[in-house]
């Protein structure tokens, strides 16, 4: 009897995407030294004439994509190695996109506080100005008055000729 959980074998084929009319099918493989590992990739799905998913037609295509593995496999191109390599890479891509998403985010919300800040004190400016612009216009008015009273107590003391 053999061991069929180290021979090379496809896993699942995930959910149609009828958008890209690709599954994404995960395949198990053995590499040289024996160690076995998973590798999901994407294939072309197969549909029929009028443009219906065909599963069993997929199906036949993913063993044809197995078997070109196993050749990868087999010419050392693809191995446990390679595709945990690269898993951590996009491990690694993936963190530094979140990193740089965040600080955007940051310096968006900091550039959204400074404008805010520059809106506020032009406004804060702006009441000042007006404010100092009524207490010269009351001055002004007070001045006018007093000018008018000293003019008319002048006019009326002033004796007849």
């Amino acid at each position: 009897m053999t061991d069929t959980q180290n021979n090379p074998a496809i896993i699942s084929i995930g959910e149609y995407d009828a958008t890209t009319q690709l599954v994404d099918v995960t395949f198990q493989l053995v590499d040289k030294t024996g160690a076995v590992f998973n590798n999901t990739r994407p294939i072309n799905a197969v549909t029929d004439y009028d443009g219906n998913y065909d599963l069993l037609q997929t199906q036949q295509r993913a063993c044809s994509h197995l078997a070109g593995d196993m050749g990868k496999v087999l010419s050392g191109t693809l191995s446990k190695k390679i595709v945990d390599d690269r898993a951590a890479h996009q491990a690694k891509l993936a963190e530094q996109a979140a990193e740089a998403a965040a600080a955007m985010k940051k310096a968006q919300e900091e550039a959204a506080a400074a404008e805010a800040a520059k809106k506020a004190q032009e406004e804060a400016d702006a009441a000042k100005q007006a404010e100092a612009e009524k207490a010269a216009a009351d001055l002004q008015k007070k001045q006018d008055a007093a000018t008018a009273q000293s003019n008319q107590s002048t006019s009326t003391t002033a004796p007849a000729a």
